[in-house]
């Protein structure tokens, strides 16, 4: 995410979506089964209905992992006024919104290569999204 020029007025709520969706991508590591650690996932937490995102916040505040990142990103949340984290909120599902795409879905479904296995190659790597 960033901020376009002419749109520096936008740089709180893209700083907040991305706090926010790097907790729940990190609570989406942490906590769910192997199958279910994909971006789709994270977009399904994003459009919850109200009483059920309020409460994956709660189960996020009770959250020891990621070294406390995932309870921090709850807390800064839950911290807001209404009507900030409503901003706040509309922010991170306009930013994840390529996500509801079967397409984009079934691409970033499963992965042919690790991190460990780029990290100890000698050969470039390049990531493309379009």
């Amino acid at each position: 995410m960033h901020d376009a020029p002419g749109q520096s007025g936008e740089a709180h709520w893209n700083e907040e979506a991305k706090a926010l969706i790097a907790g729940l991508i990190l609570h989406t590591v942490v906590h769910e089964p192997a199958d279910r650690r994909v971006l789709a996932t994270v977009r399904d937490k994003l459009t919850l209905a109200p009483a059920g995102f309020a409460a994956l916040l709660t189960d996020m505040q009770d959250s020891a992992g990621a070294g406390g990142l995932i309870a921090r990103a709850a807390n800064r949340q839950l911290g807001k006024s209404d009507r900030e984290a409503a901003g706040v909120l509309s922010s991170a599902q306009r930013h994840t919104h390529f996500l509801d795409s079967p397409r984009i879905v079934a691409s970033t479904a499963a992965s042919d290569f690790t991190f460990a296995g780029l990290k100890g190659s000698l050969q470039e790597s390049e990531l493309s999204v379009r």
